[in-house]
């Protein structure tokens, strides 16, 4: 978005790759935070995940009291160009990242019935998990925050008006 993007449909698209790198990522962090809780007790495993949700939280409160002011200074090009710094930094270290592979019986790697019936065991298994209280309220919660309406694209519209 900070070099070439110059429609509204460009700007759309470029917001999406972004929302879905962001939470590719996430998906990412949050399995090495699992990976890494499995070998600690309880309460530290909670410690952990908290410092994650905290520190999240922290960047984007900096990162919204920051956004408007460095915008006014530097131009939505320039803000949106350093802001990209991180997460190709990011990528480029999630190369160096060792993953030992997991060696068990091959399965779902072909269109036949097996392939259909794991789906469904996953999917029903996925549907017993998340019919729980103690897992969809906490998603319920969630997908309610994300949905509503947050300042910062606003900002940069009316910015963009202006």
């Amino acid at each position: 978005m900070a070099t070439i993007v110059d429609s509204k449909y460009g700007a759309a698209f470029c917001i999406l790759i972004g929302s879905l790198s962001v939470a590719f990522s996430d998906v990412v962090v949050d399995s090495m935070v699992v990976e890494r809780a499995r070998g600690e007790s309880q309460s530290m495993s909670g410690s952990l995940q908290s410092l994650c949700w905290g520190s999240s939280a922290c960047g984007g409160i900096v990162s919204s009291y920051l956004s408007g002011s460095l915008v006014e200074v530097y131009g939505v090009r320039s803000v949106f160009g350093v802001t990209a710094l991180l997460p190709l930094i990011t990528s480029v270290v999630s190369l160096l990242v060792k993953e030992d592979p997991v060696h068990g019986p091959a399965r779902g790697l072909s269109l036949g019935n097996g392939f259909f019936e794991s789906s469904k065991n996953s999917i029903t298994q996925l549907w017993g998990a998340v019919k729980q209280p103690t897992v969809f309220l906490p998603t319920l919660f969630i997908f309610l925050f994300q949905a509503t309406p947050q300042s910062e694209p606003i900002n940069l519209v009316s910015l963009q008006n202006s």
